[in-house]
């Protein structure tokens, strides 16, 4: 009974040494797995830092733009400022043309209109003047007429 004890036990023991071995044996698999790990993060780590590199030139460029785009912008609104300036001003001579020309249009009507009131009165006063002589000379007419039939009438 002893010897199957001690072989039951030396058993046991080789089964704890195979037991043994492949923990160990995964131990070591997961140092290697730890270490494949540690080597994907610390290439994950630099991954990110080039990332992060890129995005902060990228970052660099775009607020380059943006200078570029303020520079822009100052120079349009410089040129929009000059060109409203230029602008006003040639409305404002532009408004002063207009008004002279309305002015002389104006007094022009005013002038024809003065000259029209004045020719229509001297029109008007010829008129009167032609009725009146013709007036006149109708009633010359009658009287001559009248004489002529109060002559003929009286020598008939």
């Amino acid at each position: 009974m002893s010897t199957e004890f001690e072989n039951k036990v030396l058993q046991k023991l080789d089964s704890l040494d195979k037991f043994q071995q492949e923990a160990i044996q995964k131990l070591d698999n997961l140092d290697k797995f730890q270490q494949v790990a540690m080597k994907k993060f610390e290439q994950n780590e630099k991954f990110q830092k080039e990332v992060m590199n890129k995005f902060d030139n990228i970052d660099k460029k775009f607020d380059d733009i943006d200078k570029k785009f303020d520079n822009m912008d100052k120079k349009f609104n410089s040129k929009f400022d000059n060109m409203e300036k230029r602008i006003d001003g040639l409305e404002q001579k532009l408004d002063t043309t207009i008004n002279v020309n309305i002015a002389r249009i104006l007094q022009e009507q005013i002038r024809m209109r003065e000259e029209q009131n004045k020719n229509h009165k001297e029109v008007m006063n010829r008129l009167e003047k032609y009725e009146k002589r013709n007036e006149e000379e109708h009633k010359k007419f009658n009287y001559e007429i009248n004489n002529l039939k109060n002559y003929v009438l009286n020598k008939i």
